[in-house]
This record gives structure tokens, C-alpha cells and sequence, in this order.
């Protein structure tokens, strides 16, 4: 499978991953390219209020490399410890932006599902997102909208408080 391919690829290729300096709220940490790596878990997913009679719960690493004009390209995947396979990879691309106290991005992803996947997102071919967060600096409160694809699309809108943490910076 390409996809899966591809993101541990990525995975393995950011060891001296480093995030932008987080103080800089100028924008200027936008314009030098870096690596950004990240890893979630779940311990039973959820899509929108919806889920399966069976817990489902992921672990989900994700790499992204920012270039200097803002774009980003980003890969994941999600493995599912309850049935040891990778449930589900995606691969992105976007664009994100910082002016003062302002950061945002705009993005879109594809998802590739196992085609025994049981997941009640598995119809979801990919999304679009939109996210502004203000800098108020120990935290950042903030709003994303997204439209996902399937059959019948889904639309939404979430709101945030975010905190980055830093290694190696």
C-alpha cells in the first residue's frame, strides 16, 4: 500500500525533527523551512458523535515538512492495536500563515482506508479545513471548520485551546 508506505518513510526520516520558535509571533518562523512530527491516541474513535458497537482505538503518528513560503505537505497513519493492522493513512497538503498574534492554515487531506476496516469514517474519502488561532501566549484559543467527503458530505466546526510543547529547539 503506497500510502502507508510513504508515511513510515516520513516517520522514519524525522528523527531531527524541530518545530518553529513558538516566541515568534511575527511571523517570521514561517520563513525558514522545518519538520514537524506528531503522535495521537485514542482509545475509542469517534467521528462526529458517531461510532461502532466496538471500541476502536488508534495510534496515530504523523509527519509534516513546512516549507518557507508556508506550504506544508503532511503524511499519518492509524494503527489499530485491536485487530495489529494500519487502518487508515492519509496524506495532505496545505498552508499555513502567521501575522502578529494571528496563526491559521488551510488544508486538505486524502484517506486511505484498509478495506476491512470497520471505522464509521471508513466512506470518508478525504477533507478540507480551515483554522485561525489567536496567540495569547501559555495557550491559544481558537476556531476549525472542515467539510469531509463522502456520499453525503459532513460539515463542521470545533473550537480549540492548543498548547505546543518543543523538543529539541
Amino acid at each position: 500500500n503506497l500510502p502507508v508506505l510513504f508515511a513510515v518513510l516520513l516517520i522514519l526520516l524525522a528523527p531531527g525533527a524541530h518545530a518553529q520558535d513558538e516566541n515568534d509571533s511575527s511571523g517570521a518562523g514561517l520563513h525558514k523551512p522545518y519538520f514537524k512530527v506528531s503522535f495521537d491516541y485514542v482509545n475509542n474513535n469517534v467521528y462526529l458523535g458517531r461510532k461502532d458497537s466496538v471500541s476502536t482505538p488508534y495510534f496515530s503518528p504523523q509527519v509534516a515538512y513546512h516549507f518557507k513560503s508556508g506550504i506544508f505537505l503532511n503524511a499519518g497513519a492509524s494503527y489499530l492495536p485491536t485487530e495489529s493492522r494500519i487502518d487508515v493513512s492519509t496524506i495532505g497538503a496545505g498552508y499555513a500563515f502567521a501575522k502578529k498574534k494571528w496563526d491559521g492554515e488551510f488544508s486538505a487531506e486524502k484517506y486511505f482506508y484498509n478495506s476491512q476496516s470497520k471505522n464509521v469514517k471508513a466512506e470518508t474519502k478525504g477533507d478540507v479545513s480551515a483554522t485561525i488561532e489567536y496567540d495569547a501566549h501559555f495557550i491559544e484559543p481558537g476556531i476549525t471548520t472542515f467539510v469531509s467527503f463522502s456520499q453525503k458530505n459532513d460539515y463542521g466546526a470545533s473550537l480549540n485551546l492548543v498548547h505546543d510543547f518543543s523538543l529539541f529547539s
